[in-house]
């Protein structure tokens, strides 16, 4: 769902995105899109507080870029089931809260992207209300509300004002990663604020925005995409390398993921020639014409991981259309 705007619906693979649609659409199950699909082998995961509301976010996307239409009257069952469940409640405590913002988590469960889990322990416990998630759900109540699918603009501007009240942390100048069930602030420095700053940047003000962004560029920005954790911390790993303990320990705990460039560049405009010459350079370092999923939190930034990732590739493609760099079809 997070590279569907990027390798098709920009480059005007339109029927691709909606077969592909469709299909997440018929694979809903108490308001949950699986995070991992059925195979011959094992069946659907629906362990995830987050995979439904990149889908709603994918879709939003294709109302941006295409309109309207029949196809996506064709979704609302899809959309109302995903809204009236988490607002309800669903399976894991995935539940809107009474301040309008979604809180998710059992123990020994990663919900969200940042999923690492050794001998059954997650590596970045996030139960609570992460700060992504937030994002991610007040964009879905505007879609809905915006597609005439359901009365919630008032839970939209409600949830997006409580996220700006709880989650900035107004002495260090940027967002929470997430707030636990006791209401205890995350302070780790983190990229996913920047999915939400990116999301509702109409509701900070231009002042903590900078902040935001000026802490963030400077902690976390490397050419190849942001680290998953300022290199202040005492967990911070610099690289991704050895056996599986160590490798999925260092996993978000520093390691630069290319596709968050995606939307800190909706509020940050790239170099071009810096932004073009950096990833022209890396075409042919893991793979031909491939793009990396991770790299090394510090210089040289090795690629490491999948050679040849699909909402990598994405996040590049979104930046050139979103930038103007590529004519949309």
């Amino acid at each position: 769902m997070i590279s569907i705007p990027g390798l098709l619906l920009y480059p005007g693979r339109i029927n691709l995105a909606k077969k592909i649609f469709r299909m997440a659409a018929k694979s809903i199950r108490h308001g949950l899109l699986p995070n991992i699909f059925s195979t011959a082998a094992a069946p659907s995961c629906y362990n995830s507080a987050d995979a439904s509301l990149w889908f709603l976010w994918a879709l939003s996307e294709y109302r941006k870029i295409i309109g309207f239409d029949s196809f996506l009257k064709s979704m609302k069952k899809a959309v109302l089931d995903i809204i009236e469940n988490y607002i309800a409640g669903t399976d894991y405590g995935i539940k809107m809260a009474s301040d309008g913002l979604i809180s998710a988590g059992e123990k020994g469960f990663s919900l969200t992207w940042m999923d690492a889990v050794y001998e059954g322990k997650p590596i970045t416990p996030r139960e609570g209300k992460p700060v992504e998630v937030q994002g991610l759900w007040a964009n879905a109540l505007k879609f809905a509300s915006d597609c005439g699918f359901a009365p919630t603009g008032e839970i939209y501007t409600k949830a997006a004002r409580e996220v700006r009240r709880k989650f900035f942390l107004s002495k260090r100048g940027y967002l929470a990663d997430f707030i636990d069930s006791r209401g205890r602030k995350n302070k780790l420095l983190r990229p996913n604020q920047i999915i939400t700053v990116a999301l509702l940047k109409d509701f900070f003000t231009k002042s903590e925005i900078k902040r935001i962004i000026a802490n963030v560029s400077s902690k976390l920005l490397t050419p190849f995409g942001l680290r998953t954790l300022s290199p202040e911390e005492k967990v911070y790993k610099r690289v991704y390398w050895g056996n599986l303990k160590r490798r999925d320990y260092a996993y978000h705990q520093g390691t630069v993921w290319p596709w968050l460039l995606m939307f800190f560049h909706q509020i940050v405009k790239p170099d071009r020639k810096k932004f073009e010459r950096v990833w022209t350079k890396h075409l042919s370092d893991a793979g031909i014409n491939c793009f990396s999923e991770i790299f090394d939190a510090e210089s040289p930034h090795f690629p490491r991981g999948c050679i040849h990732q699909a909402w990598s590739v994405a996040s590049l493609l979104y930046i050139a259309f979103f930038q103007g760099w590529i004519r949309k079809k």
